[in-house]
């Protein structure tokens, strides 16, 4: 049985729900570890009484690690720190568990799970490249080369070193830290020195995997006989990072800034996503948003970018 975890709050709990559903379709066995991080989004999951679910509250994830959020600037830049720590949290509660697979909430599963059992084999740690287009990794050099939105650690000695270690990065950031590449709170750019410190550490070499709005431009995304495909193998999962209702019936994609425009597969992708957290009757408007100065020139080009980059959907 594959274990996985994440962690939303009730304005994502639509995302989560998609998420939870599409792991549902697909794998046969599976336990998903919750951290609900508000007592709305707590006592909806609890309602479910799915047996597939556990559920952690953030009173008592607060609690395990003593928790100081006074540093942060908004409540995004507190969850980006949350990885190492429910991890390490389920590891410790949870004895049985040996491996688990953490995932961002607004992914979605078109295959069984077990993909990411397959493609970590033996190795301790798992991790995705960006798959940037080479033009776009020129410059995209602070966003790191790696992707936390499916993170694989086994229960081990290096699997649970990295963890620490990863913990102890994230709660070592200050505002201002000096050669930190961003104004805010970001725990993916650790990952970039992990290649060179664990020898058991697998890199993701399936394009199938974590399809986002950053690779399109190099993963070709195909449809055939109603099954997804990306650059001809059968697609796993996609990320709908960044995805915003903007009016009761636009959604806005945010994917002009790396030169993307919505249309063909990837557009029917994105409809039949906002059809299904629509589905559930929630609030889908509201978004937890980074607080920080954006840079002025990354600011142009995106503005002219979506003079040229459709990233708008009307459903």
């Amino acid at each position: 049985m594959i274990q996985l975890c994440t962690y939303f709050d009730s304005r994502f709990l639509p995302r989560g729900l998609a998420l939870i559903d599409s792991v549902k379709a697909h794998t046969p066995s599976f336990k998903i570890y919750i951290l609900a991080l508000d007592d709305a989004c707590f006592e909806y999951l609890q309602s479910l009484q799915d047996a597939n679910l556990e559920i952690v509250s953030l009173a008592e994830y607060k609690t395990y690690f003593s928790i100081d959020i006074s540093k942060y600037a908004d409540k995004k830049q507190f969850y980006f720190s949350i990885t190492p720590n429910i991890c390490l949290f389920i590891f410790d509660k949870y004895q049985e568990v040996d491996q688990l697979f953490y995932l961002d909430a607004d992914l979605l599963f078109y295959q069984s799970a077990n993909y990411l059992l397959e493609e970590m084999g033996e190795k301790s740690i798992l991790i995705c490249s960006h798959h940037f287009h080479p033009l776009h990794q020129l410059i995209a050099t602070h966003y790191g080369h790696f992707n936390v939105a499916i993170n694989g650690f086994r229960n081990d000695s290096e699997g649970l070193r990295c963890l620490q270690q990863w913990k102890s990065d994230c709660e070592s950031w200050y505002p201002g830290m000096p050669d930190f590449p961003h104004d805010f709170f970001s725990d993916q750019i650790f990952l970039d020195k992990w290649p060179a410190m664990y020898p058991s550490l697998h890199i993701v070499k399936n394009v199938a995997i974590d399809v986002a709005p950053w690779n399109l431009n190099n993963i070709k995304i195909t449809r055939k006989n109603g099954i997804f495909y990306a650059d001809n193998q059968e697609l796993i999962v996609f990320h709908f990072s960044n995805l915003q209702k903007v009016g009761a019936n636009t959604w806005n994609t945010n994917t002009a800034k790396f030169f993307i425009s919505i249309k063909g597969p990837v557009k029917e992708i994105f409809v039949d996503y906002i059809n299904k957290i629509e589905s559930y009757g929630l609030e889908n408007g509201i978004v937890q948003a980074l607080t920080f100065e954006p840079n002025s020139a990354r600011f142009l080009v995106q503005k002219i970018c979506r003079n040229f980059f459709n990233e708008m959907i009307v459903v």
